[in-house]
């Protein structure tokens, strides 16, 4: 979880345009801090983003519920927070807050950010938890440029998954790979459930 654990975006990102079965990836810059601002603090994750690789891996910019998406802006030092969080500190579009971060050497930095845009998804707790930023602007903070933290991929069929992993893993022995199961394993627990319902289901229509 610290800054100084990160990978080279270049070559990174060399081997997943190569790979056919990927629909597309998107490289953060990822750090924890603190979010300051008149009305109170609290503790953050920043996810330093391309905003356009992010809407193609995951639609962020479709849970934009006021303001902009950081891709729609050209405001300096944007940033997204959720409306979750925004109700707790009583933000709104348009106030500036202040991210203090710890960069590669372990020394505490600070930089200002305005909120552009305030996003809602499904999951309230995360929200809370989440920021997001530019990566250039981040990767200034921490002295990470050319460099991530996380690699998401979006394949194009969820079949290719093992053997994605299987390549990816072989290309790059050094580096942590994960599927979506490893990391979410109570999502893949209730998707093999519903499966199983759905026999059960399938097999008393039949008889």
């Amino acid at each position: 979880q610290e800054a100084r654990f990160s990978m080279d975006a270049d070559s990174l990102r060399v081997v997943l345009q190569r790979e056919a079965r990927i629909e597309a990836f998107s490289l953060r810059s990822i750090s924890t801090g603190m979010l300051s601002t008149t009305s109170g603090s609290q503790g953050i994750k920043v996810n330093g983003i391309t905003p356009a690789a992010e809407q193609n891996t995951r639609h962020l910019g479709n849970f934009v519920r006021s303001g902009a998406y950081l891709e729609d802006t050209s405001a300096r030092n944007p940033v997204l927070v959720s409306t979750k969080l925004a109700e707790k500190l009583k933000l709104k579009t348009g106030n500036k807050i202040v991210l203090t971060l710890l960069d590669t050497a372990g020394t505490i930095t600070a930089g200002a950010f305005r909120i552009t845009g305030l996003y809602q998804t499904e999951n309230a707790p995360l929200d809370e938890l989440n920021v997001f930023v530019r990566k250039p602007d981040l990767d200034r903070l921490l002295g990470t440029a050319g460099r991530a933290h996380e690699a998401a991929l979006l394949l194009h069929d969820d079949a290719d998954l093992n053997a994605v992993f299987a390549a990816i893993t072989q290309v790059f022995p050094h580096l942590e790979v994960k599927r979506w199961q490893d990391l979410s394993p109570e999502t893949a627990l209730v998707l093999s459930s519903l499966d199983t319902y759905a026999l059960i289901f399938m097999a008393i229509i039949l008889l």
